[in-house]
């Protein structure tokens, strides 16, 4: 159950950002975060995709960041900071190693 929470809260929260990741917090605008925007080259990808795969790698390469900034900042706009699964997340994405990014 936690899994398929912690799937669909991400895969909406994905979808439900339209800007551009580093655009929204500084933190993400350090040179090693670049990395992350391994779909850029992508022609076949469409703006979306190349951002969901980009945000998807922040929550990858600092899954602590990736809660601090995206995730609060979706569950305060849904208002849905109060839910116990949220807060289970938040603890989960801050406890996770960094992982390579994903190459599309």
């Amino acid at each position: 159950m936690k899994i398929l929470f912690l799937n669909v809260f991400l895969f909406s929260l994905l979808l439900s950002f339209k800007i551009h990741a580093q655009y929204d917090f500084p933190e993400w605008q350090e040179e090693k975060y670049k990395a992350a925007n391994t779909s850029e080259g992508a022609s076949y990808l469409s703006p979306e995709e190349k951002d969901i795969i980009t945000l998807l790698n922040y929550a990858r390469m600092n899954g602590k960041l990736f809660a601090e900034t995206y995730v609060k900042k979706y569950a305060e706009l849904k208002k849905l900071e109060n839910l116990k699964q949220v807060k289970s997340l938040i603890v989960d994405l801050s406890k996770t190693k960094p992982l390579q990014p994903y190459v599309p």
